[in-house]
């Protein structure tokens, strides 16, 4: 639960930021972010640097690193992912 409401609250601060959680090493996105990162085919920080979308990484609920972008692309990429997961329902649908 303290990850959901710690998201929430960052997201709410932060819209156009995708929000990791630090994990034994590994980044974790939660809710909608996780979906974009699967789309992005997000592996390493650089993916995320390469692209110009900014982050937050946030470790033991506190936040240990920040990058942001002056032309974010966040919009751009979360566009792209909202436009193919409804290209794919509508494939669905007509199948």
């Amino acid at each position: 639960m303290a990850y959901k409401n710690r998201y929430v609250f960052i997201k709410r601060t932060y819209p156009k930021t995708i929000i990791l959680f630090q994990k034994d090493n590994k980044y974790i996105g939660y809710k909608e972010d996780k979906e974009l990162l699967k789309f992005l085919k997000f592996r390493k920080l650089k993916d995320l640097e390469r692209l110009k979308i900014n982050y937050i990484i946030v470790r033991n609920m506190e936040i240990i690193d920040h990058q942001e972008y002056e032309n974010n692309m966040y919009n751009i990429y979360y566009l792209r992912f909202r436009l193919t997961n409804l290209i794919n329902s509508w494939k669905d649908l007509i199948n």
